[in-house]
């Protein structure tokens, strides 16, 4: 016998259209396919741009101090040590990163190591797999 029990819950033998129970896996599946096929390019951007320029233009290796570094780049995106092959000692070191693309495409990175002695500016390493530094 097919009803309302006492909590206005359905009772007995009622069940749940296939076609209605399918509905909600179709538009997952839909949405799915327009992903796959770029149908909705997701695109996406990590860290903030930054430019190497001031490296060259107004820092000044062991001169140059961490707050001078941080004015002309902004807050790191990571601090960590490095050792240096002619050291015995590990050095402050302040990583950037930047990232942008299109899920399943090529990214475009840039990835900026600022290397310090103590607490001055000691040089820096960058690596990048665009045209420039500093994408537009």
């Amino acid at each position: 016998m097919d009803g309302i029990n006492a909590n206005g819950a359905m009772a007995g033998n009622c069940q749940q259209s296939p076609l209605k129970a399918s509905r909600g896996a179709l538009a997952g599946l839909g949405m799915l396919l327009m992903l796959v096929t770029g149908c909705g390019d997701i695109h996406y951007e990590l860290g903030r741009p930054f430019s190497t320029d001031p490296l060259e233009s107004s820092l000044t290796v062991g001169e140059s101090g961490e707050s001078e570094v941080r004015q002309a780049l902004g807050e790191p995106d990571g601090v960590g040590r490095y050792l240096a092959p002619v050291s015995l000692e590990t050095r402050p070191m302040w990583a950037y990163y930047y990232e942008t693309g299109t899920a399943g495409a090529q990214a475009d990175r840039t990835m900026l190591f600022v290397l310090f002695r103590g607490k001055k500016y000691d040089g820096y390493l960058w690596f990048s797999d665009t045209p420039t530094p500093t994408p537009e």
